[in-house]
């Protein structure tokens, strides 16, 4: 009978081990392995925040660089971390801060042990060594940054708390971890998927003519729109409602047209997402305007053509041989920024109608990202922006040297716009961003750009495409996993001497040959592998134009009597579809 009982009484205290044991490891949480990204005794420059501790996470590339800005340099290794790295993996930084060496609780073996997780409690284990003086005048500045993959968080927010390895708390931060995309899935997102592209320009300013919301969203659906290109364009300062009933409606360089303001943008978009939710709504800004009198549409700044002058692009800033004025001149020439009184007088900055930005200018940097975030608080879901990386291949040119400086550091600037906008969607929306511009960064290397625009010029829409671009184009797409758009540009200056394709196709060929042409181009393009974007509503057709759409308007609309080119644009796209 007692060898009964010690028996059950020896399973029992198994068992009690066993579920002890069990809940101690589980209470201890999930372990979570990681990567070190960069570790030192010296971070950066000491200042009045970096000689304290600090101890945080960073989950996306506007945290890193505003953690990076306080140590006025740039860590090797964590500087690099890019928009792309942060879709996958967030970084878990802890810095000691300064300690004079020839304090013997100065830490050497400085080091993250160990990361655990439990529900939504992450807690971060910190070693800290010693090690013996090594001279008066030497200051260690011990940090570890670490990289953990997103995976291993669900969306929500985390408690990361840090301790030594006594147990004595360092730190606490409160992080949202939300969805983000990585890379792979982002190549095979929905911008890969478009096969129906149409330029409608914009979905905004159909009561001009004379139709309704229901009308836009009509074309798209009978066009089985997949992308939206340009359904909102940003050229001159745009209201937030509709003139006269915004203040700002009085200043010189605002846009008054009928169904150009923020508010009706948001409105358009809330009705075709009701109608078609997986359409992709592509805003665009231009890189190469500045109006002499600006605005932030997010903060409400207003600019005057003082400050918006000293944004201007000026090379001699890099020692080139050629004066602002010089530059801006020329800018104004080509993009038509000029006086009233031209051609007839001097170049004069406080006449000129618009300027060439320096994409480098961290004002000009804030008031670009302005106009993008803008309309992504509109509920855009892409942002094209016009001649990104014109600045670098301009100074290519100029220079003869693509390493020059002036070369690099626009390159970087311009891919940095890319990435804000990014980090944007993330940071307030959740939501991915796609941002597409034309191919000039191709000389310089790779920005994480989604999509990639290209124009055939006058010429080819004339007598034929060249097959040599093209070719050098639709490689890239493959090699670079980067979807191509072809499109008929509008018209920039005068019909007889534009480059672009918009001029000879509204005003030289007859409706049979545009139908034809556009036959043309969308087989040819459809066989390399390139989305044509069909013209549907929008662009401009120039100054000069003779033929308009509906005897009035100098913007191109396939509905238009003198183009009528809407039934062969709807049968190529549904073509496609089926």
């Amino acid at each position: 009978m007692n060898k009964k009982i010690f028996i059950t009484i020896g399973i029992l205290g198994i068992l009690i081990f066993l579920s002890i044991f069990l809940f101690s490891l589980k209470s201890q949480g999930k372990v979570i392995p990681f990567e070190t990204v960069s570790k030192g005794k010296s971070f950066g420059h000491l200042n009045k925040e970096t000689i304290n501790p600090i101890y945080t996470v960073l989950t996306n590339k506007n945290e890193l660089e505003s953690f990076l800005n306080k140590f006025g340099i740039k860590s090797k290794g964590i500087g690099t971390f890019s928009e792309d790295d942060f879709k996958e993996y967030i970084l878990i930084c802890a810095y000691f801060g300064a300690v004079p060496t020839v304090e013997l609780k100065v830490l050497d073996k400085f080091t993250i042990k160990k990361i655990t997780a439990k529900d939504k409690f992450v807690e971060i284990l910190v070693q800290l060594g010693k090690y013996n003086p090594i001279g008066p005048e030497v200051v260690s500045a011990p940090y570890h940054i670490v990289k953990v993959k997103r995976d291993y968080f669900k969306e929500g927010k985390y408690l990361f708390v840090f301790k030594d390895t006594d147990g004595k708390e360092l730190n606490r931060v409160e992080v949202e971890i939300k969805k983000t995309f990585g890379k792979e899935s982002k190549n095979l997102s929905q911008i890969k998927n478009v096969k129906v592209a149409v330029w409608y320009q914009t979905i905004t300013d159909y009561k001009a003519f004379n139709r309704t919301i229901d009308d836009v969203i009509t074309h798209l659906k009978e066009t089985r729109t997949d992308f939206v290109f340009r359904a909102f364009w940003r050229w001159k300062i745009i209201p937030d409602i509709p003139c006269p009933n915004d203040p700002v409606c009085s200043l010189p360089t605002i846009s008054k047209r009928p169904g150009v303001s923020y508010q009706e943008l948001s409105d358009a978009i809330k009705k075709i997402k009701s109608e078609l939710p997986d359409v992709i709504i592509c805003g665009g800004v231009p890189f190469e305007r500045l109006n002499p009198i600006e605005r932030n549409p997010i903060t409400g700044e207003i600019l005057d053509r003082e400050k918006t002058w000293a944004m201007a692009l000026d090379p001699s800033k890099w020692g080139i041989n050629m004066s602002k004025e010089e530059f801006q001149e020329n800018r104004a020439k080509v993009l038509g920024y000029w006086h009233p009184s031209y051609p007839g007088e001097p170049y004069n900055w406080k006449t000129a109608t618009a300027y060439y930005p320096d994409i480098t200018n961290p004002e000009f940097q804030e008031l670009l990202l302005s106009w993008a975030k803008k309309q992504i608080d509109c509920g855009v879901d892409a942002i094209w922006v016009d001649l990104l990386f014109a600045q670098p291949a301009i100074f290519a040119k100029i220079t003869k040297d693509k390493n020059h400086p002036a070369v690099k550091e626009s390159f970087k600037a311009a891919s940095k716009i890319i990435d804000e906008i990014h980090a944007y969607g993330y940071s307030k929306y959740g939501k991915y961003i796609y941002v597409g511009t034309w191919p000039a960064f191709l000389h310089f290397g790779t920005p994480d750009v989604d999509f990639v625009t290209a124009a055939p010029v006058a010429d080819e829409v004339r007598y034929g495409l060249f097959e040599n671009k093209w070719n050098k184009l639709a490689n890239m797409s493959k090699e670079k996993r980067i979807p191509v758009f072809a499109f008929m540009d509008e018209v920039v200056g005068s019909i007889k001497t534009s480059q672009c394709g918009m001029a000879p196709f509204t005003q030289e060929f007859s409706i049979e040959e545009r139908r034809e042409k556009l036959k043309e181009l969308d087989k040819y393009f459809l066989n390399k592998g390139i989305v044509f974007i069909y013209p549907l509503h929008g662009g401009w057709i120039g100054y000069d134009a003779k033929v308009l759409s509906f005897g009035k308007f100098k913007i191109y609309d396939a509905l238009a009597p003198e183009f009528q080119t809407y039934e062969t644009i709807k049968d190529l796209a549904q073509n496609k579809k089926r």
